[in-house]
């Protein structure tokens, strides 16, 4: 091993290089001859990054700067906008599946550029990561991949706290393992200081070395949680306790054999529940706190039989609780009807169990293209559920305790029972309003419209489709002994 003295006189030397050789990178020179002048450089670049993680040189390279006339920020942009257009004339000629990853990365390093908000950045990890996705099987040129990779190490949003720059920086780390770069994804970890992502990195670097974990591993990392950020107890524990606890459950479900318990299953929402109410309302935080537990779902629903420690109603169960458990944060961006992320879980665990991982999959797609309301997120729940009238009307008219599953189609789980909280509340009257009037159930239809619908500002709407409705005769005389139906009807 090179001596620190040694590795750093090496790197002025490869910094030299790189301006050597971005010097002829000049304006008459053919296009092709144009970029490998530009990868030649971008390669001497990020080999000083990598073998001289603490020179000068790096620092400059990674900070953006310039060092007279070279600015390692402006070859790399040069370098994609010259490498995309180049690739629009081959792939308006030649289209293929590797155009899509040129796109992206355009389409990053615009965004990149451009980032004000973390929410941009976001949108450029998305298209970088789409890139690199391409890059990494479909392409021989290890450059494209390398320079995806360095964009995305350079794409920072202003006045970004700690916490998002390590969940950019957690990111970038599965980008640089993606790409082979273990020594340098360690680096990333190392300078993380948000205890959970320092803690995710580690479950990172273990999955890509391709190998199952056992028991004793996955005990060691509960006693480094428990020592290390759960001191302070169940509710008292930072975030990062039950964060941890939750990646660590997901990762122990696709990444061992070992058997997986009823109790080491919900410890993932039950065992630390400081669920990061400091960061409600902080929608990428929410929106990241979502979508693990739809993949917690996700991975628990479709357990190995052989590896089932947990039985269906268990995991019935277990669906509901991690959508319910962080409830407190997941409402918390809920608005004028729309983002109830609560709801949008219990529905996803529902499909799961019932309908498979494709509907349900399809209903996460749907769910990140529009808003939804809670009223809109019940109707696509009941027409995937397609109940029958009976169970319409015994879910909602009758006592959740008094019914079988089948029956009791309207309360998701037990939740909505125990806690008084049936979809029968007002999200869900006029859509099970509409399917029992398309069943043709006059009686039972019109008690809602009557009883519920007639104090709202739906009770016009509905009283219209009830009576353009082809499953009701409007000339049949229907008898339900209530007047108010009669008059309605005539």
């Amino acid at each position: 091993m090179l001596a620190p003295g040694v590795a750093l006189a090496d790197a002025p030397t490869l910094f030299n290089q790189a301006i050597s050789s971005a010097n002829q990178i000049r304006e008459d020179a053919p296009t092709k001859d144009r970029l490998l002048a530009y990868e030649k450089t971008l390669e001497t670049m990020d080999k000083i990054v990598r073998e001289y993680p603490a020179s000068n040189e790096t620092r400059i390279i990674l900070s953006g700067q310039t060092s007279g006339k070279f600015s390692p920020g402006k070859i790399r942009t040069g370098y994609i906008t010259e490498l995309t257009n180049f690739y629009d004339t081959v792939c308006e000629a030649s289209p293929s599946y590797m155009c899509l990853a040129f796109v992206s990365l355009k389409n990053g390093s615009d965004s990149c550029n451009q980032a004000k908000t973390v929410a941009d950045v976001e949108a450029a990890y998305d298209h970088l990561a789409n890139a690199l996705k391409i890059f990494s099987t479909q392409s021989e040129n290890s450059i494209f991949a390398s320079v995806t990779v360095s964009t995305a190490r350079q794409c920072v949003a202003k006045n970004m706290d700690a916490w998002n720059r390590d969940y950019f920086g957690s990111k970038l780390v599965d980008m640089l393992l993606v790409n082979k770069e273990e020594s340098t994804a360690k680096a990333v970890i190392e300078n993380m200081t948000t205890p959970y992502f320092k803690f995710e990195g580690v479950l990172a670097l273990k999955k890509a070395s391709n190998s199952l974990v056992d028991q004793a591993y996955l005990d060691r990392l509960d006693r480094y949680i428990d020592e290390n950020l759960g001191k302070s107890g169940a509710v008292k524990a930072p975030t990062d306790a039950f964060l941890a606890t939750l990646r660590l459950r997901s990762f122990a479900l696709s990444n061992s054999e070992v058997p997986i318990e009823y109790g080491y299953a919900y410890d993932a929402v039950q065992k630390y529940r400081n669920y990061g109410e400091e960061r409600a309302c902080n929608s990428q935080y929410v929106s990241y706190l979502f979508n693990m537990l739809l993949d917690y779902q996700t991975k628990l629903a479709f357990l190995p039989e052989s590896r089932r420690g947990i039985n269906n109603t268990q995991i019935a169960i277990m669906m509901d609780t991690i959508a319910t458990h962080p409830g407190g944060v997941l409402y918390s961006c809920s608005e004028g009807g729309y983002y109830d992320l609560v709801l949008m879980a219990r529905i996803h665990g529902r499909l799961l169990l019932e309908k498979g991982q494709e509907k349900a999959s399809t209903f996460r797609k749907i769910l990140e293209e529009k808003s939804l309301t809670r009223e809109e997120l019940i109707e696509y729940y009941l027409t995937e559920m397609n109940p029958t009238a009976e169970q319409l009307i015994a879910s909602y008219f009758l006592d959740g305790k008094e019914l079988d599953g089948a029956r009791r189609i309207l309360y998701i789980s037990g939740y909505d029972r125990d806690t008084g909280k049936p979809l029968t509340n007002s999200p869900a009257t006029f859509p099970v309003f509409k399917r029992l009037v398309d069943f043709g159930e006059v009686c039972r239809s019109s008690e809602i419209l009557f009883r519920v619908l007639a104090k709202t500002d739906r009770f016009d709407k509905a009283i219209q489709y009830m009576i353009d409705s082809p499953a009701i005769d409007v000339l049949k005389k229907h008898s339900c002994g209530d007047e108010d139906l009669e008059l309605l009807l005539e």
